[in-house]
């Protein structure tokens, strides 16, 4: 089951960078078109991708099976809401559960292998847990707030994809044993 966690490393690493290409202000003008034309069709599809990829690798974890819950209804809101999209609590919540089962993901994983890589992973990943319930429940504020909440989601993808493939990686040297929590 280790190429499930690496495909969804992998779709992860794909919706980050395409959250934090989509931000660069140099950008050119066909990237920015690209961007905001097909791309937000292209990172619900991808996001819901990767929630099955998780799911099914998390058939004995159930932090892994919480994270694709997560992930798949984070690109289903588009296509279910019906109104302005923002960075409601609904929405924000997702990524909170998000982060926090990549966390506990992280940490349990460090426990068996990986300490040195995988407890920092851990624990930014309950840091990002932890920011994304501050925005949204407006403890915190960002300047510049949609670039600045798309270049957050967008990290905090890639540390979701760095996780995922560092786990990916523990259970292709090892075959198969056990699984994160």
């Amino acid at each position: 089951m280790w190429w499930l966690l690496a495909s969804c490393g992998i779709v992860e690493a794909l919706l980050s960078a395409t959250y934090l290409i989509g931000q660069q202000q140099d950008g050119s003008l066909t990237l920015r078109k690209f961007f905001f034309k097909g791309t937000f069709l292209l990172l619900c599809r991808l996001a819901m991708i990767g929630g099955v990829f998780s799911i099914a690798a998390g058939f004995r974890s159930w932090t892994l099976v919480l994270n694709g819950l997560a992930l798949g209804a984070f690109g289903l809101v588009p296509y279910v809401w019906r109104g302005p999209l923002a960075f409601r609590p609904l929405f924000s919540l997702l990524l909170v559960i998000m982060a926090a089962s990549t966390g506990i993901i992280a940490l349990t994983t460090a426990q068996i292998r990986f300490r040195w890589f995988l407890g920092p992973v851990g624990v930014a990943a309950v840091g990002f847990a932890l920011t994304f319930l501050a925005l949204a429940f407006g403890w915190v504020t960002l300047p510049h707030r949609p670039e600045s909440l798309n270049i957050c989601i967008g990290a905090y993808f890639a540390l979701g994809a760095i996780c995922l493939l560092g786990v990916a990686t523990g259970s292709f040297q090892s075959r198969g044993s056990p699984h994160p929590a």
